[in-house]
């Protein structure tokens, strides 16, 4: 063993290092980054305990609530699939009941109405899939009824200028 400058051997310094050095490995090695109490026993009969803490950042996802577009503004068209004559003109009632800018009615081609389609929602202008679904919910339907409008229309009376039209079938409440 090295002999100190005195010539005395500093055995109890060493071994005081020695454990304090493993107690904080022990410390390390065993703190599992919840932030509570880490009991570590040094060896030698002393209880060590420890508090760690962690800090622990989390996103906060703000949404923002963008109100839907004034009824008014909302040109809608309903379009009679059934073989019920006027459908359509009392879809058309509900809705400037609800003060939508709702155009005279339509009628749904032949080969539509021969099917006896479920009642649709479709949007027809990108953009008013949310007044869509409000449309939905007037006439008593899931928010799953509103689809994008398909090719071919399913009446010619629908055109560029409507942003919703409404496919009376089955399942509609007028």
């Amino acid at each position: 063993m090295a002999k100190a400058a005195g010539g005395t051997v500093h055995v109890g310094k060493a071994a005081a290092i020695i454990v304090v050095g493993l107690v904080l490995a022990v410390i390390v090695l065993r703190t599992d980054g919840s932030g509570g109490d880490v009991p570590v026993s040094a060896g030698t009969g002393v209880e060590i305990s420890v508090t760690t803490t962690t800090q622990r950042r989390s996103a906060v996802s703000t949404a923002t609530t963008v109100a839907l577009r004034d009824p008014a503004t909302v040109k809608v068209i309903a379009i009679n699939g059934t073989k019920t004559a006027g459908q359509g003109g009392k879809a058309t009632t509900k809705l400037q009941d609800a003060s939508y800018n709702a155009i005279a009615p339509g009628n749904a081609t032949a080969a539509v109405r021969a099917t006896n389609p479920a009642s649709v929602i479709y949007v027809v202008t990108a953009g008013y899939e949310r007044e869509a679904a409000a449309v939905a919910a007037l006439f008593g339907l899931p928010p799953t009824a509103v689809r994008a409008l398909p090719t071919p229309s399913p009446s010619s009376d629908i055109k560029g200028d409507v942003n919703i039209a409404v496919l009376i079938g089955s399942g509609v409440t007028l």
